[in-house]
């Protein structure tokens, strides 16, 4: 009940961007402009696994030898499960399959959209590069085991999406301590955010997807990820996937650091009781571990944290 109380008071402490005062939105504004939208590949924005080509990737992906390497040393390591290596960039697209690929992909054009004119350093976007490949991956299998893909088709693209107000934070004079990646739960990371900075990261998220003019609902879901950690919510269609959302990005997060963690053991912690009755509230939860338990999920989460 603390715990809730707790995130009760920490969503009352939550404004949305044109409530900030001048100076605030001014001072933030500047860093947000500075990042320009990542030339995400034709693949990743319009294809399906129905209509996917592997020879017409490849030809793409080996026009950029980071990430074409890249994917080679996915398909190859030993998380994969291979017994004979992988030399070519479309064994490997086949081998790992087209949202794996995708979630890769996209995760790397978005490091190396974040990394331009900034000083954050590459320990740091690499970390978030992780993170946005293993969010999305996370949410694709969550999504489709729960029949909802087909209604949030931009589900995947909203977790991929979600942690960029970390690095907007590192961009700036005060860039957080060593110590602030490790904070263990979302409500502490928020309440970090908002002592030190006044700001937090999915507000600077929402606001970067606006400013490369993405589609509603990606704005409307990246900055809205907080609600169903913090507060109830109603079962509605939208609810269910802002809190489907919620979890596969935070549960994203903590399987960066804790690989062996189960959704359980993820929910039992009283930062997440607020998500955790959300679920339940919206028979969610029984959906969540099957998918879980899928070996393809845990293979794929494992190459997508590579």
């Amino acid at each position: 009940m603390n715990e809730l109380l707790t995130g009760n008071r920490l969503a009352g402490q939550m404004q949305d961007w044109d409530v900030l005062d001048d100076g605030t939105r001014t001072q933030w504004e500047t860093l947000v402009t500075r990042i320009n939208l990542p030339p995400m590949y034709r693949h990743a924005a319009g294809n399906t696994v129905d209509n996917f080509r592997p020879k017409e990737m490849a030809a793409d992906i080996e026009a950029d030898p980071v990430i074409s390497g890249t994917i080679i040393a996915v398909a190859n390591s030993a998380k994969i499960g291979l017994s004979s290596p992988i030399m070519t960039v479309d064994r490997a697209i086949v081998h790992l399959g087209f949202n794996l690929i995708v979630s890769i992909i996209s995760s790397y054009q978005l490091q190396q959209a974040l990394g331009s004119n900034s000083h954050v350093s590459r320990e740091f976007l690499d970390l978030i590069r992780r993170w946005s490949a293993t969010a999305r991956t996370t949410a694709l299998h969550f999504f489709k085991r729960a029949s909802m893909h087909d209604a949030n088709e931009d589900a995947p693209t909203v977790a991929l999406l979600a942690r960029l107000g970390t690095v907007i934070l590192a961009m700036s004079d005060h860039p957080p301590h060593s110590n602030y990646i490790t904070i263990p739960d979302e409500p502490g990371r928020l309440t970090h955010e908002l002592k030190e900075y006044g700001i937090t990261s999915p507000q600077l998220s929402g606001r970067l997807v606006r400013h490369w003019g993405l589609p509603d609902p990606i704005p409307q879901h990246v900055d809205n990820l907080w609600r169903p950690v913090l507060s109830e919510l109603d079962d509605t269609p939208d609810n269910r996937c802002l809190t489907l959302l919620a979890l596969s990005v935070n549960l994203a997060d903590t399987y960066m650091n804790y690989s062996m963690v189960t959704p359980e053991e993820f929910l039992g912690r009283g930062a997440y009781a607020q998500l955790a009755a959300n679920l339940e509230k919206m028979g969610l939860l029984g959906i969540i571990n099957e998918a879980w338990e899928s070996k393809l999920m845990q293979r794929e989460l494992e190459a997508a944290s590579y």
